[in-house]
């Protein structure tokens, strides 16, 4: 099993006298030409290991880079030749697919102390949402624009969706657009949730309105069920590890379902470095180790 961390650090090691070298730029200028001078270093292969998570962005959320989940974070990751970047999608009150990643608007407003910003995701609309300023002055985007993005950025953007747990809501608005817009589902690497109940939902809605229907069967994203290494203490989310002995008709329940159920494509497990792997081979099939994420 190749180690993806391991080759974005060495890749990371060469751009240092690339970032060394940048001159005369500040905040978001510098951080931007870091991004293009690391793509220039970075093997073809790795870039298949690669996901921005939440787009380019700072995790402190501070404005030298994009804040996540905006336009920006997305186009720039792009343009610079990233393939994946993550996001998480969540509903409006009028069933419309905008990016954020937590409950509330309050971390990434402009002004935290308006009402909006500590309204749910679902009790705002699109119109409450123009209104909403982030920090860097833009909104939260739709998914539709994000995905069409991508289209304008070229055949390589792939975009992989978070649907958040107890989010099964979700499930119809997501296959609703893809049936309105089918040429947006290349464009969609992932579909993955940490829910179990919430990817079912998803992958069942999926098969019925979508699957052999609309979309061409090479376009289709993968269906992943996310998991966390052990200890991560949270109840709707399934722990494994890539170094348990797994039994694999336990895996192939997860996977294939049960009477009824759509199949999914496998299990997205979290790297472990310097695990070693005891899995056989048939379990390996259902396994997406997950790629270096920044």
């Amino acid at each position: 099993m190749a180690n993806p961390a391991a080759a974005v650090a060495k890749s990371l090691r060469l751009v240092r006298p690339v970032q060394a070298a940048i001159s005369g730029a500040t905040g978001a200028g510098r951080e931007n030409e870091w991004l293009d001078g690391l793509m220039d270093v970075v093997p073809e292969s790795t870039l298949d290991s690669l996901v921005a998570h939440r787009g380019w962005h700072d995790k402190t959320d501070d404005l030298s880079r994009p804040l996540e989940n905006t336009l920006a974070a997305y186009e720039i990751a792009w343009g610079a030749g990233i393939k994946y970047c993550e996001c998480d999608i969540a509903v409006t009150n009028e069933k419309k697919l905008v990016l954020c990643h937590d409950n509330t608007f309050g971390r990434l407003a402009m002004n935290p102390a308006a009402a909006d910003a500590s309204k749910l995701l679902g009790d705002l609309t699109l119109r409450d949402l123009q209104r909403l300023r982030l920090k860097d002055g833009s909104r939260a985007p739709e998914l539709v624009d994000v995905l069409s993005s991508a289209q304008v950025a070229g055949s390589h953007a792939k975009l992989v969706i978070e649907i958040k747990p107890f989010n099964e809501f979700a499930a119809a608005p997501l296959c609703k657009l893809f049936a309105e817009r089918p040429d947006l589902v290349e464009s969609v690497a992932v579909v993955m949730s940490f829910d179990h109940n919430v990817i079912r939902v998803f992958a069942k809605q999926y098969a019925t309105d979508i699957r052999d229907k609309k979309v061409p069967v090479s376009a289709h994203p993968k269906l992943l069920l996310l998991t966390c290494r052990p200890g991560c203490g949270l109840p709707h989310e399934v722990e494994w590890s890539i170094d348990w002995d797994a039994p694999v008709d336990t895996v192939e329940m997860w996977v294939r379902g049960t009477l009824g159920e759509a199949p999914l494509d496998g299990i997205y497990v979290q790297y472990e470095p310097g695990t070693t792997t005891r899995t056989t081979n048939t379990l390996k099939t259902y396994l997406f180790i997950e790629p270096f994420a920044f």
